[in-house]
Protein backbone atom coordinates (compact mmCIF):
# COMPACT_ATOMS: atom_id res chain seq x y z
CA UNK A 1 0.00 0.00 0.00
CA UNK A 2 2.65 2.20 -0.72
CA UNK A 3 2.46 5.09 -2.89
CA UNK A 4 5.62 7.06 -4.81
CA UNK A 5 4.21 10.29 -4.95
CA UNK A 6 5.90 12.90 -5.77
CA UNK A 7 4.68 16.33 -3.55
CA UNK A 8 5.41 18.17 -6.35
CA UNK A 9 5.40 22.27 -5.54
CA UNK A 10 4.11 21.41 -1.83
CA UNK A 11 0.87 20.33 -2.39
CA UNK A 12 -2.42 22.49 -3.33
CA UNK A 13 -4.88 23.77 -0.22
CA UNK A 14 -8.97 22.77 -1.49
CA UNK A 15 -11.33 25.50 -1.43
CA UNK A 16 -12.32 26.57 2.14
CA UNK A 17 -15.23 25.17 3.85
CA UNK A 18 -16.70 26.09 7.34
CA UNK A 19 -18.96 24.35 10.13
CA UNK A 20 -20.74 26.00 13.05
CA UNK A 21 -19.36 24.84 16.45
CA UNK A 22 -20.02 27.21 18.87
CA UNK A 23 -18.06 29.34 16.18
CA UNK A 24 -16.73 29.35 12.60
CA UNK A 25 -14.55 26.02 12.09
CA UNK A 26 -12.67 26.02 8.96
CA UNK A 27 -11.81 23.16 7.36
CA UNK A 28 -10.72 21.55 3.66
CA UNK A 29 -11.55 18.40 2.14
CA UNK A 30 -9.26 16.86 -0.06
CA UNK A 31 -11.40 14.16 -1.38
CA UNK A 32 -10.60 10.25 -1.76
CA UNK A 33 -11.97 7.18 -2.23
CA UNK A 34 -15.58 6.75 -1.54
CA UNK A 35 -15.15 3.67 0.13
CA UNK A 36 -12.22 4.53 1.79
CA UNK A 37 -10.83 5.56 6.13
CA UNK A 38 -11.46 8.64 7.08
CA UNK A 39 -8.14 10.23 7.46
CA UNK A 40 -8.37 13.73 9.98
CA UNK A 41 -5.17 15.48 9.73
CA UNK A 42 -4.75 17.79 13.37
CA UNK A 43 -2.04 20.40 12.82
CA UNK A 44 0.25 22.01 15.85
CA UNK A 45 0.74 24.79 17.89
CA UNK A 46 1.12 27.77 15.81
CA UNK A 47 0.13 25.55 12.93
CA UNK A 48 -2.81 25.50 10.74
CA UNK A 49 -4.73 23.40 8.10
CA UNK A 50 -1.74 24.74 5.49
CA UNK A 51 1.04 22.48 6.86
CA UNK A 52 -0.65 19.42 5.69
CA UNK A 53 -0.36 20.72 1.83
CA UNK A 54 2.79 18.60 0.86
CA UNK A 55 1.02 14.87 2.03
CA UNK A 56 -2.76 15.16 1.74
CA UNK A 57 -2.93 14.89 -1.49
CA UNK A 58 -0.93 11.99 -1.76
CA UNK A 59 -3.29 10.49 1.58
CA UNK A 60 -6.35 11.26 -0.30
CA UNK A 61 -5.65 8.28 -2.60
CA UNK A 62 -5.76 5.95 0.02
CA UNK A 63 -8.27 7.70 2.18
CA UNK A 64 -10.85 10.56 2.41
CA UNK A 65 -8.92 13.13 3.73
CA UNK A 66 -9.94 16.27 5.92
CA UNK A 67 -8.05 18.75 7.57
CA UNK A 68 -9.38 21.72 9.60
CA UNK A 69 -7.80 24.54 11.93
CA UNK A 70 -8.66 24.36 15.44
CA UNK A 71 -10.06 27.18 17.09
CA UNK A 72 -7.44 30.06 17.78
CA UNK A 73 -5.53 28.81 14.34
CA UNK A 74 -5.33 29.45 11.22
CA UNK A 75 -8.79 30.97 9.96
CA UNK A 76 -10.86 29.23 12.85
CA UNK A 77 -11.64 32.70 15.60
CA UNK A 78 -10.84 31.55 19.21
CA UNK A 79 -12.23 34.07 21.42
CA UNK A 80 -14.58 33.79 23.44
CA UNK A 81 -14.46 30.02 22.39
CA UNK A 82 -11.45 28.69 24.90
CA UNK A 83 -8.23 27.01 22.97
CA UNK A 84 -6.79 24.71 26.10
CA UNK A 85 -6.05 21.67 24.49
CA UNK A 86 -9.26 20.27 26.17
CA UNK A 87 -11.59 22.68 24.53
CA UNK A 88 -10.10 21.78 20.98
CA UNK A 89 -10.63 18.26 21.96
CA UNK A 90 -13.85 18.96 22.43
CA UNK A 91 -14.56 20.93 19.19
CA UNK A 92 -12.68 18.26 17.12
CA UNK A 93 -14.85 15.21 18.84
CA UNK A 94 -18.03 17.24 17.80
CA UNK A 95 -16.42 17.83 14.35
CA UNK A 96 -15.67 14.30 13.35
CA UNK A 97 -19.44 13.40 14.65
CA UNK A 98 -20.48 16.45 12.34
CA UNK A 99 -18.54 16.34 9.45
CA UNK A 100 -15.84 13.73 8.89
CA UNK A 101 -17.54 10.98 10.39
CA UNK A 102 -16.98 8.46 13.21
CA UNK A 103 -14.84 6.27 13.45
CA UNK A 104 -11.56 8.37 12.42
CA UNK A 105 -7.93 7.84 11.87
CA UNK A 106 -6.51 10.98 13.63
CA UNK A 107 -2.89 11.79 11.99
CA UNK A 108 -1.78 14.49 14.59
CA UNK A 109 1.04 17.00 14.54
CA UNK A 110 2.89 17.95 17.52
CA UNK A 111 0.20 19.54 19.46
CA UNK A 112 -2.30 18.10 17.32
CA UNK A 113 -1.20 15.00 17.91
CA UNK A 114 -1.09 15.66 21.96
CA UNK A 115 -4.98 16.15 21.35
CA UNK A 116 -5.93 13.50 18.97
CA UNK A 117 -4.16 11.35 22.05
CA UNK A 118 -6.59 12.80 24.61
CA UNK A 119 -9.70 12.62 22.24
CA UNK A 120 -9.10 9.48 22.07
CA UNK A 121 -8.54 7.81 25.38
CA UNK A 122 -11.51 10.01 26.60
CA UNK A 123 -13.87 9.07 23.51
CA UNK A 124 -12.51 5.86 22.65
CA UNK A 125 -15.65 4.84 20.09
CA UNK A 126 -14.63 7.93 18.22
CA UNK A 127 -11.14 7.14 16.69
CA UNK A 128 -9.64 3.46 15.28
CA UNK A 129 -5.88 4.49 14.60
CA UNK A 130 -3.21 7.26 15.69
CA UNK A 131 -0.81 8.63 13.72
CA UNK A 132 1.41 10.82 15.74
CA UNK A 133 4.10 13.14 13.93
CA UNK A 134 6.27 14.54 16.32
CA UNK A 135 3.92 14.79 18.93
CA UNK A 136 4.02 16.79 22.32
CA UNK A 137 4.94 14.30 24.89
CA UNK A 138 6.79 14.94 28.25
CA UNK A 139 9.98 16.37 28.13
CA UNK A 140 12.96 14.58 29.57
CA UNK A 141 14.13 16.97 32.89
CA UNK A 142 17.64 17.33 31.96
CA UNK A 143 16.21 19.07 28.84
CA UNK A 144 15.85 23.00 28.89
CA UNK A 145 12.82 23.33 26.16
CA UNK A 146 10.14 23.43 28.70
CA UNK A 147 11.75 24.87 31.87
CA UNK A 148 12.43 27.81 28.69
CA UNK A 149 8.90 27.47 27.45
CA UNK A 150 7.36 27.57 30.78
CA UNK A 151 9.04 30.39 31.84
CA UNK A 152 8.44 32.42 28.83
CA UNK A 153 4.46 31.66 29.20
CA UNK A 154 4.57 32.34 33.17
CA UNK A 155 5.95 35.89 32.40
CA UNK A 156 3.63 36.31 29.79
CA UNK A 157 0.55 35.70 31.67
CA UNK A 158 2.00 38.06 34.65
CA UNK A 159 2.79 41.30 32.20
CA UNK A 160 0.37 43.94 31.37
CA UNK A 161 -1.90 43.57 28.38
CA UNK A 162 0.22 45.76 26.63
CA UNK A 163 3.65 44.22 27.73
CA UNK A 164 2.13 40.60 26.81
CA UNK A 165 1.19 41.77 23.21
CA UNK A 166 4.80 42.83 22.79
CA UNK A 167 5.98 39.53 24.68
CA UNK A 168 3.60 37.62 22.70
CA UNK A 169 4.61 39.20 19.21
CA UNK A 170 8.18 38.69 20.15
CA UNK A 171 7.61 35.04 20.91
CA UNK A 172 6.01 34.37 17.88
CA UNK A 173 8.68 36.45 15.73
CA UNK A 174 11.12 33.54 17.38
CA UNK A 175 9.44 30.61 16.37
CA UNK A 176 8.95 31.64 13.05
CA UNK A 177 12.96 32.81 12.95
CA UNK A 178 13.42 29.23 14.20
CA UNK A 179 10.98 27.47 12.62
CA UNK A 180 12.83 28.53 9.43
CA UNK A 181 16.12 27.81 10.63
CA UNK A 182 15.17 24.39 11.68
CA UNK A 183 13.52 23.59 8.13
CA UNK A 184 16.57 24.28 6.02
CA UNK A 185 15.16 20.63 4.04
CA UNK A 186 12.07 21.42 3.43
CA UNK A 187 13.08 24.65 1.91
CA UNK A 188 15.51 22.69 -0.37
CA UNK A 189 13.09 20.09 -0.74
CA UNK A 190 9.26 21.68 -0.71
CA UNK A 191 9.92 25.26 -0.61
CA UNK A 192 6.29 26.63 -1.27
CA UNK A 193 4.58 24.46 1.44
CA UNK A 194 7.01 25.53 4.32
CA UNK A 195 6.61 29.11 2.90
CA UNK A 196 2.70 29.08 2.97
CA UNK A 197 3.05 27.28 6.87
CA UNK A 198 5.31 29.97 7.75
CA UNK A 199 2.85 32.90 6.41
CA UNK A 200 0.24 31.47 8.32
CA UNK A 201 1.92 31.93 11.78
CA UNK A 202 3.60 35.54 9.99
CA UNK A 203 -0.19 36.85 10.23
CA UNK A 204 -0.55 36.10 14.01
CA UNK A 205 2.25 38.78 14.55
CA UNK A 206 -0.01 41.91 13.58
CA UNK A 207 -3.76 40.35 15.49
CA UNK A 208 -3.66 40.95 19.14
CA UNK A 209 -6.46 38.64 19.56
CA UNK A 210 -4.51 35.46 17.71
CA UNK A 211 -1.58 36.28 20.45
CA UNK A 212 -3.39 35.84 23.01
CA UNK A 213 -4.93 32.58 21.80
CA UNK A 214 -1.42 31.22 21.10
CA UNK A 215 -0.15 31.98 24.53
CA UNK A 216 -3.53 30.67 26.10
CA UNK A 217 -2.85 27.25 23.99
CA UNK A 218 0.85 27.48 24.64
CA UNK A 219 -0.11 27.79 28.21
CA UNK A 220 -2.15 24.57 28.24
CA UNK A 221 0.12 22.80 26.35
CA UNK A 222 2.87 23.40 29.04
CA UNK A 223 0.36 22.76 31.39
CA UNK A 224 -0.72 19.22 30.00
CA UNK A 225 3.05 17.82 29.18
CA UNK A 226 4.43 18.68 32.04
CA UNK A 227 2.48 16.57 34.00
CA UNK A 228 4.20 13.31 33.71
CA UNK A 229 2.49 10.92 35.42
CA UNK A 230 -0.70 11.55 34.30
CA UNK A 231 -0.01 12.12 30.59
CA UNK A 232 1.83 8.50 30.49
CA UNK A 233 -1.93 6.86 32.03
CA UNK A 234 -3.42 8.72 29.39
CA UNK A 235 -1.71 7.44 26.83
CA UNK A 236 -1.92 3.77 27.91
CA UNK A 237 -5.11 4.12 27.67
CA UNK A 238 -4.97 4.46 24.02
CA UNK A 239 -5.93 0.75 22.64
CA UNK A 240 -6.24 1.72 18.89
CA UNK A 241 -3.07 0.81 16.54
CA UNK A 242 -0.81 3.69 16.88
CA UNK A 243 2.44 4.73 14.30
CA UNK A 244 4.96 7.29 15.60
CA UNK A 245 6.99 9.49 13.61
CA UNK A 246 9.79 11.72 14.65
CA UNK A 247 12.34 13.98 13.29
CA UNK A 248 16.13 13.36 15.31
CA UNK A 249 16.84 17.02 14.52
CA UNK A 250 13.69 18.09 16.38
CA UNK A 251 14.60 21.18 18.48
CA UNK A 252 10.97 21.51 19.84
CA UNK A 253 10.52 18.13 21.31
CA UNK A 254 14.04 16.05 21.76
CA UNK A 255 14.42 12.88 20.04
CA UNK A 256 15.01 11.57 23.32
CA UNK A 257 11.75 12.04 24.53
CA UNK A 258 10.14 10.72 21.96
CA UNK A 259 12.35 7.57 22.77
CA UNK A 260 11.16 7.35 26.07
CA UNK A 261 7.44 7.29 25.09
CA UNK A 262 8.04 4.96 22.72
CA UNK A 263 9.86 2.43 24.76
CA UNK A 264 6.60 3.03 27.42
CA UNK A 265 4.25 2.16 24.55
CA UNK A 266 6.02 -0.78 22.98
CA UNK A 267 2.36 -1.60 20.76
CA UNK A 268 3.00 1.38 18.84
CA UNK A 269 4.97 1.38 15.78
CA UNK A 270 8.23 4.32 15.47
CA UNK A 271 10.28 5.24 13.44
CA UNK A 272 12.49 8.58 12.95
CA UNK A 273 13.42 10.88 10.44
CA UNK A 274 17.01 11.12 9.97
CA UNK A 275 18.24 14.59 9.51
CA UNK A 276 14.67 16.16 9.97
CA UNK A 277 13.40 18.49 12.30
CA UNK A 278 9.92 19.02 14.11
CA UNK A 279 7.99 19.33 10.66
CA UNK A 280 8.68 15.93 8.57
CA UNK A 281 5.60 16.26 6.64
CA UNK A 282 6.92 19.73 5.12
CA UNK A 283 10.62 18.52 5.83
CA UNK A 284 10.75 15.09 4.37
CA UNK A 285 6.79 14.46 3.00
CA UNK A 286 7.40 11.23 0.61
CA UNK A 287 9.19 9.59 3.82
CA UNK A 288 6.14 10.97 5.74
CA UNK A 289 3.81 9.70 2.92
CA UNK A 290 5.85 6.35 2.87
CA UNK A 291 5.47 5.58 6.32
CA UNK A 292 1.57 6.22 6.79
CA UNK A 293 0.76 4.36 3.71
CA UNK A 294 3.26 1.26 4.34
CA UNK A 295 1.23 1.21 8.24
CA UNK A 296 -2.11 1.78 7.14
CA UNK A 297 -1.56 -1.87 4.66
CA UNK A 298 -0.26 -3.13 7.80
CA UNK A 299 -0.21 -2.68 11.69
CA UNK A 300 -3.12 -0.32 10.37
CA UNK A 301 -4.98 -2.32 8.39
CA UNK A 302 -7.44 -2.99 10.79
CA UNK A 303 -7.67 0.56 11.68
CA UNK A 304 -8.15 1.08 8.02
CA UNK A 305 -11.28 -1.33 7.47
CA UNK A 306 -12.66 0.17 10.65
CA UNK A 307 -12.49 3.81 9.29
CA UNK A 308 -14.58 2.55 6.22
CA UNK A 309 -17.49 2.39 8.01
CA UNK A 310 -17.92 5.99 8.98
CA UNK A 311 -20.96 8.11 9.76
CA UNK A 312 -22.63 11.01 10.93
CA UNK A 313 -24.52 11.56 13.88
CA UNK A 314 -28.05 11.44 12.87
CA UNK A 315 -29.49 15.25 11.87
CA UNK A 316 -26.15 16.92 11.86
CA UNK A 317 -23.84 17.41 8.90
CA UNK A 318 -22.10 20.63 7.54
CA UNK A 319 -23.44 24.17 8.14
CA UNK A 320 -24.09 26.53 5.82
CA UNK A 321 -20.75 28.45 4.79
CA UNK A 322 -19.77 31.67 6.08
CA UNK A 323 -18.08 34.30 4.33
CA UNK A 324 -14.34 33.97 3.95
CA UNK A 325 -12.50 37.06 5.24
CA UNK A 326 -10.06 38.75 3.91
Amino acid sequence: MSHKIDPGNGGSVPPSRWVDIDGPVHYVDYGGPDDGPRLVLVHGLGGSLVSWAAVAPALAQVGRVIALDLAGFGRSPGSPRQVTLTANGMLLHRFLQQIAGTPAILIGHSMGGTIAAMLTARHPDTTVGLVFIDPAVPWQVNSQTIPRLTGLVSGMAASAPGQAGRQGRLMLEQALQRARTGCERAFRDSPQAIERGLAAIQVRLDDGQMNSDMLAACRSLTLVVSRRREFASMLSQIKVPVLMLHGDRDKFVPISAAKATARANPAWHFEIATGVGHIPQLEAPQWTIDRITKWLGTEGAGAVQLARTATRLPGTGEQPHVRERG
